[in-house]
């Protein structure tokens, strides 16, 4: 048995070798930046990304364990070792691979936390480590019963579209059960659903441990423990599945929700903080200059702030009057306060546009209109999204780079509207028949009950 230690060992070095590899590539080269700057939880999801990688090396080096196993016909001779003994011993080294291939992942992706308030999320490191014990005995089960020359595709191949596949499945529970879902996640706003992760943990913890109670049996050989052990593994499975649909069945197709607002810090014009409940709280807001509130670490420079600030003078200058509550979650937009998209990789002008086009809201959807009607309400929208951003400039922060794209010929309609957002940038007047359609333009735009007004 010496020779097989020492082959389990150069099995794990070299699958590490690979694995290391293709670890980097995943995490240097394909997560979302706006998930893992200044937020722990967003590094601790997008490290999961390289299950595709972790888990299919656990998966083949589990069934090259089990070939080697298999050939040894362990459960034919007398041993010193118990069946749960030489499992463990022939897997550790996998193991400890494919975990320490997870491990890579996370600390690259560690660089980008600097700043970040909260810390890295365990119970989603437990996700990812049973995950990739799942898949380790996954193919180890199958290296046990069929051919290596079968057994090691398959099992990468199982690997690969389980957690592939699952992905895009419309029975929800599946995508969770699975695991890799979990790693599209957060935008420092965001938070996982915690069924989602209950979910993942409970599947993958008791189906691995179903496929322990298979691979033992297996490695006993036939006899009455085993017949009795074979029916609780399938009892553990059959709970496994059980339980996890049970825990994901609320969920929908993806594991996000918004944080709780009540840890957002908030400011006023003079940078003075209050508690997001002491200003939600309120009916109406006397002051003339808004209140704008983040989460730690969301606003890093201060110049989304400012970009806010400077952006919502602007809109109520033009008669908009937008809500005196800023808020950086993607919220709608309720009246009294409105959500803006910002994340500490966001540039000043990017959530400024996101303000304005968060206070017009998405074109209300009127049913039973003609095609002339339709077309006639999407160009308003358009144009008033343009005559917004172009208006709302400032010297600072120029957002008509944002403003959506018109044909030539809407271009030619919209030329005088393009020419009153000019004469209010250099003045701040806006002239009657322009104050008249824009009232009306976003009236439209809310509401299938206003006619679009036609263009001054």
């Amino acid at each position: 048995m010496k020779n097989v230690w020492k082959a389990t060992f150069v099995n794990a070095l070299v699958l590490f070798s690979v694995g290391s590899v293709a670890a980097f590539l995943f995490s240097s080269s394909m997560i979302e930046i706006r998930f893992v700057t200044s937020y722990w939880l967003g590094i601790t999801a997008q490290s999961g990304l390289t299950l595709i990688v972790s888990a299919g090396i656990a998966a083949v080096g589990g069934a090259i364990e089990g070939a080697r196993l298999r050939s040894l016909r362990t459960n034919t001779f007398p041993r010193t070792r118990s069946s749960i003994q030489i499992t463990l011993r022939v897997l550790a080294p996998v193991l400890i691979a494919a975990v320490l291939i997870q491990l890579i992942s996370f600390l690259i992706l560690s660089r980008y936390s600097a700043g970040a308030a909260d810390a890295p999320n365990l119970a989603l490191l437990l996700v990812f480590l049973l995950v990739i014990f799942f898949h380790l005995l996954l193919g180890f089960n199958l290296g046990l019963r069929i051919h290596p020359a079968l057994a090691i595709p398959i099992a990468l191949t199982a690997s690969y579209i389980w957690l592939g596949a699952s992905w895009g499945v419309n029975f929800y529970p599946l995508r969770y059960m699975a695991g890799l879902i979990l790693m599209d996640c957060c935008r420092i706003y965001e938070q996982l659903e915690p069924n989602a992760v209950y979910a993942a943990l409970t599947f993958n913890g008791v189906g691995a441990l179903a496929s322990f109670l298979f691979a033992t049996r297996k490695i006993r050989g036939k006899s009455k423990s085993t017949i009795l052990l074979g029916l609780t593994a399938g009892t553990v499975a059959a709970t496994a599945v059980g339980l996890s649909i049970l825990v994901s069945s609320e969920l929908g197709p993806v594991p996000i929700t918004n944080r709780d607002s009540a840890s957002m810090i908030c400011s006023d014009s003079l940078s003075k903080e209050y508690s997001f409940s002491a200003i939600s709280s309120r009916d109406s807001f006397e002051d003339s200059d808004p209140y704008i509130c983040f989460f730690e670490a969301q606003d890093p420079t201060g110049e989304f702030d400012s970009a806010l600030r400077i952006t919502w003078a602007r809109l109520n200058d033009l008669g908009i009057e937008p809500p005196k509550l800023i808020v950086g979650t993607n919220q709608q937009n309720t009246g009294q306060q409105v959500g803006v998209v910002a994340t500490p990789v966001s540039r000043p002008e990017e959530v400024a546009y996101s303000l304005v086009v968060d206070i017009i809201g998405q074109p209300a959807i009127c049913d039973e209109v003609s095609d002339q009607e339709w077309a006639n309400r999407d160009f308003t929208y358009r144009a008033l999204i343009e005559f917004l951003l172009k208006s709302a400039s400032s010297a600072q922060y120029d957002l008509s780079g944002f403003a959506p794209p018109l044909s030539e010929i809407e271009q030619a309609s919209y030329e005088n509207l393009r020419k009153s957002s000019i004469e209010f940038l250099k003045t701040d007047v806006l002239g009657q028949d322009s104050l008249r359609w824009l009232i009306l333009a976003k009236q439209s735009v809310q509401s299938c009950s206003v006619q679009p007004p036609e263009m001054p």
